[in-house]
């Protein structure tokens, strides 16, 4: 229950009657406890400005949790930090601002007089929506493989099962702001919307429609999916210049 470093010992004999008083000392070493860190956070697929909570567990080798311990956590560039409960448990939060695609999320503890530094890692992949708010569509069955979500002949190149879109759909829709599975969404006709200019997310969240009806000036559809679409260049708001790229996973 001291800090590592090296330490006297003595031990003494006052005398007695018989014998005379004696004496010995020498030094011993304290060293550091091993330490474990264990990410437990978000992991996965991670969209830009979501609320990502990031957490981890400090333990004495791995068994007996340590409290009162400094913990880093960082996703990408970001990073948070939480003393340890009693549970050894840190945890905090930050709004995802992060380049599109493949990175890190860690864990850090770096060590004190008393325990050894210990981290931890796993892998996440960061999206985007639309630049500006709303989303683009892609039919559902036309959701795998080659895609085109924005373009002048959206709705002869996008298949649905619930029939043929209206040919006044481009591929943006404008509301609601953060899209979401199984949420309606609207849009106006053509690029009235207007839809976002570019250059697009790499790595891009795109909903699939089953129905896109019109009625009036308005187009509406549902979202059963959310895919992850890597974008090609050449993208523009005029229909014109088609949005396309590449379905890579299925988000929900």
């Amino acid at each position: 229950s001291v800090p590592a470093g090296s330490y006297p010992v003595t031990a003494s004999f006052a005398g007695d009657a018989s014998f005379d008083p004696s004496s010995a000392s020498a030094s011993f070493l304290v060293t550091r406890e091993e330490t474990t860190t264990v990410y437990t956070g978000v992991t996965g697929y991670v969209a830009n400005g979501s609320t990502a909570t990031l957490s981890a567990t400090l333990k004495e080798d791995g068994v007996t949790p340590i409290a009162g311990r400094t913990v880093v956590l960082t996703l990408g560039s970001q990073s948070c930090s939480d003393v340890t409960n009693a549970g050894g448990v840190a945890s905090c939060t930050v709004v995802v601002a992060q380049p599109t695609g493949p990175g890190l999320v860690t864990a850090t503890f770096a060590g004190d007089a008393y325990y050894l530094p210990s981290n931890d890692g796993n892998s996440v992949f960061v999206y985007s929506f639309a630049p500006g708010g709303g989303a683009f569509v892609v039919g559902n069955q036309s959701a795998t493989g080659s895609v085109t979500f924005w373009g002048a002949q959206w709705w002869k190149v996008n298949s649905l099962s619930g029939g043929a879109a209206p040919a006044a759909f481009k591929g943006y829709a404008k509301s609601p702001a953060t899209p979401s599975c199984g949420a309606a969404w609207s849009t106006d006709p053509g690029n009235s919307a207007p839809p976002p200019a570019g250059p697009l997310p790499t790595y891009m969240a795109v909903l699939v429609s089953s129905t896109i009806t019109k009625s009036g000036s308005q187009i509406s559809g549902n979202t059963p999916h959310i895919v992850l679409v890597k974008t090609n260049a050449g993208y523009d708001a005029n229909p014109g210049h088609a949005g396309t790229g590449t379905v890579i996973a299925t988000l929900c």
